[in-house]
């Protein structure tokens, strides 16, 4: 029998997210992960990235400051828009994978990639809550 990981008392966490309407659900997917693996919700920011394009530079600060256990990266990106999804998002794994491997930073990340806005309502809270708990056994080590 495994057992869920769980999070050290007052690990700081923050969860980065590019954020508009449908964003919301996935805020609150991964808090409800933080929480339900034993973080305060007063341990968890809430940190808005502009963009796609600016996730790695707010990632890349908050590494380098140390004042968080961990971070989230969330944001979605529709398929009909070619230049983001095409050219942002792989970019952003790939920053991503370079700030964590450089500052030893516990990063995960949750980018839904749907065919529209309608698709990405059933996806958010998926992917959210999968993030969520990468990052979770990461910190909790």
């Amino acid at each position: 029998m495994t057992t869920s990981p769980t999070i050290r008392a007052q690990t700081s966490l923050a969860v980065v997210v590019v954020r508009d309407a449908q964003t919301q659900p996935m805020v609150s997917a991964a808090a409800d992960v933080f929480v339900h693996a034993g973080a305060r919700k007063e341990d968890i920011s809430i940190i808005d990235a502009p963009s796609l394009f600016h996730i790695p530079l707010v990632v890349k600060s908050l590494a380098e400051s140390r004042d968080f256990d961990g971070v989230v990266i969330l944001a979605h990106a529709l398929r009909s828009d070619r230049d983001r999804y095409e050219m942002e998002v792989p970019e952003v794994y790939r920053a991503v994978m370079d700030i964590m491997t450089s500052t030893g930073m516990p990063l995960a990340v949750g980018i839904a990639l749907c065919k529209s806005a309608r698709a990405c309502a059933s996806v958010h809270r998926t992917v959210a809550q999968r993030a969520a708990k990468e990052l979770t056994i990461l910190v909790s080590r």
